[in-house]
């Protein structure tokens, strides 16, 4: 009884807090998401949508059970109902508190991820089973109301914010933006054009890796290479190490000898002229 009374209330008001701030969080991340300035691609987009509609069914399932205890009428979530929505959230927030108060590496945020993969889809099946196989009428309409009214905003968003071409990506402010939105429309057409016009060079160097490997151009791997003098963060990959991948992978790829010969790290090389094969292999293979 006395669960009921303090705890599950109690549980209500964390779980929505906690979920209205994620939502204020991630918000600029959700923008990138339909700007195709989010470079994690389809992940991306399931995690900051799942996050964002788990978030806001956690707020909606809150509200609907705290509201009837400030003006004493009967509650329509069943208690059992509350706590499991309110726990999960409340155990995905605890995963992330290690970031929160500033203990743990880069990869704090790690064990958050994993379980919001899991935590999303299921407060939102919990919550559309409960409000559709309700008694009540209301709830029932609520149900569709919020289902459609998502539904509408995403289509909406996507009309609105998402590139429908290259050009378009050049609109956003941020270099980064810019860069993650044009390597889409480049890879998606394997467009080397467009992979050129990246000024973010570490984007640029991966958009040309890939448009030389999805074609089996080689004189696109030429192209990775930084200007004399250049200065690169100790963080980033050597222009080199790029170039020399993207000869690897299309010496097995075509299984020419001559890529592998260009390859300048020596491991590499040597591992690249014993597993390519010849050029007929690749015509029985392909």
């Amino acid at each position: 009884m006395v669960a009921r009374t303090y705890f599950i209330p109690l549980m209500a008001i964390v779980a929505a807090a906690y979920a209205v701030f994620m939502i204020a969080f991630t918000w600029h991340q959700m923008i990138d998401v339909f700007q195709l300035s989010d470079p994690t691609g389809l992940f991306g987009f399931l995690m900051q949508v799942g996050g964002f509609v788990s978030n806001l069914c956690v707020i909606l399932i809150a509200a609907l059970f705290l509201l009837p205890l400030t003006t004493g009428k009967t509650n329509p979530i069943p208690h059992k109902t509350a706590s499991l929505i309110f726990g999960i959230k409340l155990l995905e927030g605890l995963s992330l508190s290690p970031c929160a108060v500033g203990f743990g590496d880069a990869f704090c945020g790690f064990w958050w991820v994993i379980l919001s993969m899991v935590t999303s889809p299921l407060l939102i099946s919990i919550t559309l089973i409960f409000l559709f196989s309700s008694d009540k009428k209301a709830l029932v309409h609520t149900g569709k109301a919020i289902v459609g009214g998502v539904l509408l905003a995403g289509i909406m968003t996507f009309f609105i914010l998402t590139p429908k071409n290259a050009d378009a990506c050049m609109t956003l402010v941020e270099v980064t933006d810019r860069a993650a939105c044009l390597e889409k429309f480049a890879l998606r057409d394997n467009d080397v054009t467009l992979c050129r016009q990246i000024e973010f060079r570490s984007t640029r160097f991966n958009c040309l890796y890939n448009v030389a490997r999805d074609t089996e151009s080689p004189a696109i791997c030429e192209e990775i290479v930084d200007p004399e003098g250049t200065m690169i963060a100790a963080y980033e990959t050597p222009a080199a190490s790029t170039r020399d991948l993207c000869y690897y992978l299309l010496g097995f790829k075509m299984h020419n000898h001559g890529m592998c010969q260009k390859v300048n790290d020596e491991k590499m090389r040597s591992t690249c002229m014993n597993g390519a094969g010849t050029p007929e292999q690749k015509r029985r293979l392909f």
